[in-house]
């Protein structure tokens, strides 16, 4: 692979943030972790979260660990989505449709991807 390759490889990966995302993790299970800080500094530069996504970030944290005193083992993308799900259910009364689902879903994805 030429240093071409390389480079052309990377400014792929500029356009796509998962693309990008999966180079980082790349990085980092090859023990590459500047490669893999680096990438993520290139992420956050061209792909910068939004307000919503930081404090879904934020309120996952407080969910898991509450949740997790109960021995849940769930992780900051599935207390989120709990804790969101739990609060649709009571304001829809039980009333869930199958779109309420997917979009809580793709909320979740976008948070957490």
């Amino acid at each position: 692979m030429t240093t071409e390759n390389l480079t052309e490889l990377l400014e792929l990966a500029k356009k796509d943030q998962k693309i990008l995302q999966a180079l980082k993790n790349g990085a980092v299970k090859c023990q590459k972790f500047q490669l893999a800080a680096d990438l993520r500094d290139i992420e956050k530069e061209l792909f910068p979260e939004n307000p919503a996504s930081i404090e879904a970030k934020k309120l996952a944290k407080e969910v898991k660990e509450f949740l997790n005193t109960f021995d849940l083992g769930v992780n900051d993308s599935q207390a989120w989505l709990l804790y969101e799900a739990f609060l649709l259910f009571i304001k829809k009364k039980g009333k869930v449709s199958e779109k309420n689902t997917a979009d809580l879903i793709a909320k979740q994805e976008s948070y957490f991807s």
